[in-house]
């Protein structure tokens, strides 16, 4: 149960999981802002379709990327959320850069 929560709740309450820090992306929505548990939760439920060993792991998921042009996965287009660099985000919240266009 602990791992089925994981993600909603770090990326949801924080925007990040432990390897989006390490790398330093976070996942927002189009304000740039924490994405909360709903949105969160339903990026991890389409896990389980796009990162699936069964559907040849990540595949899916990076083919859906690929052929969009705002660079999501189905995930963050069901829950409009975006996932950026934190440079980026930084310079959303600024002001210095244009608002996440929703998708």
């Amino acid at each position: 149960m602990l791992a089925a929560g994981y993600f909603p709740i770090t990326e949801g309450l924080w925007g990040q999981s432990l390897g989006k820090l390490v790398v330093r992306l976070v996942v927002v929505d189009a304000n740039g802002d924490k994405p909360g548990l709903g949105r969160a939760a339903l990026r991890t439920l389409t896990r389980l379709i796009e990162v699936n060993p069964l559907f040849f792991g990540g595949v899916p998921a990076g083919i859906i990327v690929a052929c969009n042009t705002e660079r999501q996965r189905l995930g963050d287009m069901l829950a409009k959320t975006y996932v950026i660099s934190k440079a980026d985000l930084e310079q959303v919240k600024k002001g210095q850069s244009a608002p996440l266009a929703l998708g």
